[in-house]
């Protein structure tokens, strides 16, 4: 804690006092367990704990609107919020964000059917296998970027289950996270495999104009996520 305030001090003494904005907006989605109300009705988790504490020690306010995931992005794109979370690295984002260090991990998952002879790993599979994914997600994106068949897009991870178990697809990839809060203990999630594809680590995506008003900024709220992390903010 020493060390981190002696950064920001070191940053405020090099600039003038509104080196750092007083108060942001952020948007998200509900994707429990990272972003999720808990039973007072106040937003929680592992993501919005890790970004809430990085800003308190920064002093800086923070609103977090939850909408549809395409729109959090939009937002974020049109200056709406000035960044959106939490969510993985692509190039797309790039282009009109910067993403913050780690505030979360993730697991790209394959689930399949048990007693499926596909191969999530195999080449046949990338060929062959029907996918289902959700609808604005990144992995939608990368799987039509690598050239998978998305059979099916969808908002809701139980309508990929479903459609799994009916053999409307062959399998679909999820968040192994999200996928275990919403679905386990079901009996239909016993009836699926599961097969690790990509660890792909979530962040904040800060969009290019509220970085260039706040140029100190990035680095003084990656420095608090890094210190949050290791005091087991969670």
């Amino acid at each position: 804690m020493f060390r981190f305030t002696l950064f920001i001090i070191s940053v405020l003494a090099s600039q003038s006092i509104f080196a750092l904005p007083s108060h942001i907006k952020l948007s998200t989605k509900l994707w429990p367990p990272y972003h999720y109300y808990n039973d007072e009705g106040k937003l929680t988790g592992l993501s919005v704990n890790i970004v809430e504490c990085s800003l308190s020690k920064l002093n800086i306010g923070v609103t977090i609107e939850v909408v549809p995931w395409s729109r959090a992005q939009q937002h974020t794109k049109l200056g709406v919020s000035d960044g959106f979370f939490s969510a993985s690295w692509n190039a797309s984002r790039d282009r009109y964000a910067t993403r913050s260090v780690d505030i979360a991990p993730q697991n790209w998952v394959w689930y399949t059917l048990n007693g499926s002879n596909m191969d999530p790993n195999s080449k046949s599979f990338k060929k062959d296998a029907s996918i289902a994914a959700t609808r604005g997600s990144n992995i939608a994106h990368w799987l039509n970027k690598n050239n998978y068949k998305i059979a099916a897009e969808t908002m809701a991870l139980n309508n990929m289950v479903n459609m799994t178990l009916m053999g409307r697809v062959d399998a679909f990839m999820a968040n192994e996270l999200v996928a275990k809060e919403a679905l386990e203990g079901s009996k239909d999630f016993f009836k699926l495999k599961k097969t690790v594809a990509r660890s792909m680590p979530v962040g904040v995506y800060f969009n290019h104009p509220f970085l260039t008003k706040y140029p100190d900024f990035l680095a003084v709220f990656n420095q608090g996520v890094e210190e949050c992390v290791a005091a087991n903010i969670l």
